[in-house]
Order: C-alpha cells, then structure tokens, then sequence
C-alpha cells in the first residue's frame, strides 16, 4: 500500500479537525485548557516520534486559538464559526466543562526554515508583526510590540532596534532611529524619524483622544507596508503610518495615520479611493 504524507495546509487541518479520525481533539481540548489556566511565563515541550503529528497538533491548536481571536489578520467569519461551533459542540460530547478560550496573539515560528538566520529574534518578531495585522486599531497594532519586546527580555527593553522589513528603501542621506519600517515603505530624501522628544519625557503614542503609554523615551516611527514618505518630512516620536498611505513632502507628522491615507498637512488628511 502506498502511502501519502499528509500536508498540514489550512484545507488539511481544518478537514482532520472536524473528522477526528484518531480522536486527538481532546489533547487540543487539554492544550487550550492548560494555556487558559497559565498566568505566568512558561516553556511547553512537545515531544514525538517523526510523523507522529506534532505539526498538526501546534497548527490546530493555533487553528483553534485564532478563530476566538478577532484581532487576527486571516479573520474568515465563515470558516472560524465552523471551527467554534464544531469545538463547542466536540466539549459538549465529551461532557467537558466548556471552555471560555480568552483571545490570545498565537504565532507560528518555524525554527527549520529560519535556521540559518543570523539573528533568529529579527524573524520572530517579523512573524509577531505579520500575526496581528495592522489594520486594526492603532492601540491593538502598538501592543504588539509589547508582546515582542516580552518575548525578547522578560524584563522589558529600554530602547525598540530599527527594524527594516523587506524592499524598505532608505537611501537618500535619511535618519532612521529606534523606528519599524514595513514591506516596501519608502523614505524620500532627508526625511527623517525623530526618535526622543525635546523635553526628553516618555513618548506618547496618540490616536484622537486615545493616548498609549510607551514607558519609554526613545520610539521614533512605525510605517505599515507601502508607506511612501515625501522628501524632508519628519515623522516625530511616537509617530503610526497605516499602509499604503502616503505623506506629502516636508510634512510634519504627529500621532496616528490611517490606513490608505494622503497626508497633506495637519488636519488635511485625504482618504484614498
């Protein structure tokens, strides 16, 4: 008999959750229950044989975890109440104490397919980034970065690196300091991120009339995808660009931008078409 590798890809997971075939639901049951239960940092090994499935498992179990979690980038209705309902209704027969699963920022890092990194905590925190989507509010966007700076010093960092994603263009005698730039942002000739304020207390990170507390003095800018930034802009402290927005030449950038935005000046904001 020939055999066949099963591909743990999404239609995969999904068609082995709701059929049970080997009646492992129950051990993603338990995994979910113990996450729930842990208040406090920790290391979960998982251990098996090759092909014993532990891939599936990790996936499933993140499966799981994302359809509670609204805040996720590949947010499908359709699909995430099939996998609540069938989840629900699996604890049901098992007569289990139904599960109040709490929203968690669940990230799949593939440690084989970064193995050659130079530095693995870039990678990390490029997955981090690309799980929580930055379309959501600026607030859920900026903790994030909480959650990275966790995962890199429990004690917390003084300072955020620069970090540079993919296709970020920045050549032209720019200032780049303690900022994230993503895929494909572009920074104009001498526009540059200012990193610490003038009175040298924490930045702000402001939205309207919502205010997030950095706890900290240097944060320069953080652009989404595709932000192109006009020549001799400065972005202050604490500045967000959503993606795809674009920011006219010699601007001075406070607070947060949307998504898809044309920034003229100050409260001349236009949203693309």
């Amino acid at each position: 008999m020939k055999s066949i590798e099963l591909q743990p890809n999404k239609e995969n997971l999904l068609r082995t959750f709701e059929l049970d075939a080997i009646e492992r639901n129950v051990d993603i049951y338990r995994f979910i229950n113990l996450l729930n239960a842990i208040e406090d940092n920790c290391s979960v090994a998982l251990d098996g044989a090759w092909g014993s499935g532990k891939t599936f498992f990790v996936k499933q179990a993140k499966m799981v975890l994302d359809a509670y979690n609204e805040f996720i980038g590949s947010h499908d209705d359709i699909e995430n109440n099939t996998i609540r309902t069938h989840f629900e209704a699996m604890q049901t027969g098992m007569r289990r104490v139904p599960i109040d699963v709490q929203p968690e920022v669940s990230v799949y890092y593939d440690a084989w397919s970064n193995d050659n990194d130079i530095d693995p905590m870039l990678s990390l925190v490029y997955e981090i980034l690309q799980t929580v989507n930055t379309d959501y509010s600026f607030k859920k966007s900026a903790d994030c970065l909480k959650i990275a700076a966790a995962i890199g010093d429990n004690r917390g960092i003084q300072n955020i690196i620069d970090i540079l994603f993919n296709n970020v263009q920045v050549p032209h005698y720019n200032y780049v300091g303690d900022s994230i730039l993503g895929y494909k942002s572009h920074m104009g000739a001498g526009s540059i991120t200012s990193n610490v304020k003038s009175d040298k207390t924490n930045v702000v990170i402001k939205n309207g009339e919502e205010k997030i507390e950095t706890g900290r003095k240097k944060i320069g800018a953080i652009l989404s995808s595709r932000v192109e930034v006009g020549c001799g802009t400065i972005l202050n402290p604490g500045s967000v660009v959503g993606h795809d927005s674009n920011i006219y030449p010699l601007s001075m950038v406070r607070g947060c931008i949307a998504p898809n935005s044309i920034y003229k000046k100050a409260g001349e904001i236009a949203q693309k078409r």
